[in-house]
């Protein structure tokens, strides 16, 4: 992974996830994200239609902007992959407080709280592994091209 990869990865804690519908139909949802390992870790609800979609066909898309930090608006990557579906324990108790403090970061009370609260068996963990990696940095290529 490149730099801006790894920047847009951990300054960044939203993204977009894109799967496949039964139907073969493109669906997608902005949702937040932890970094563990070099995989995004997510969650979802065992009965939202993505679970269901990700458990067909784990074939998927993460999609992360630079936009609202400080790698800025004009850089993002797209990630294709795969998105597992985890339900044991051990692997709920990794990940809601590292996830609570990724989008609570300035309240420790209200994150540990967060955790606590989302750390049920209907709320699974989503796993995405990424298997090609497509950044885009329209800020180098403006930085290029008036250097000209």
């Amino acid at each position: 992974m490149d730099a801006l990869v790894r920047r847009l990865m951990h300054e960044q804690n939203e993204c977009t996830l894109c799967w496949i519908t039964r139907d073969g139909s493109p669906a997608g949802s902005t949702v937040s994200f932890v970094l563990f390992d070099d995989k995004l870790w997510l969650t979802a609800l065992a009965a939202s239609a993505r679970v269901k979609a990700l458990k067909r066909n784990p074939n998927s898309v993460i999609v992360i902007s630079g936009k609202g930090c400080e790698v800025g608006h004009s850089r993002c990557v797209s990630l294709r992959g795969t998105c597992g579906v985890a339900s044991d324990a051990a692997e709920r108790d990794r990940f809601f407080p590292a996830f609570a403090r990724a989008v609570l970061p300035n309240s420790e009370k209200g994150a540990s709280m967060m955790a606590k609260g989302m750390n049920t068996p209907e709320n699974l963990v989503l796993v995405f592994t990424p298997s090609k990696i497509i950044p885009y940095d329209s800020q180098e290529m403006l930085d290029r091209a008036n250097s000209m």
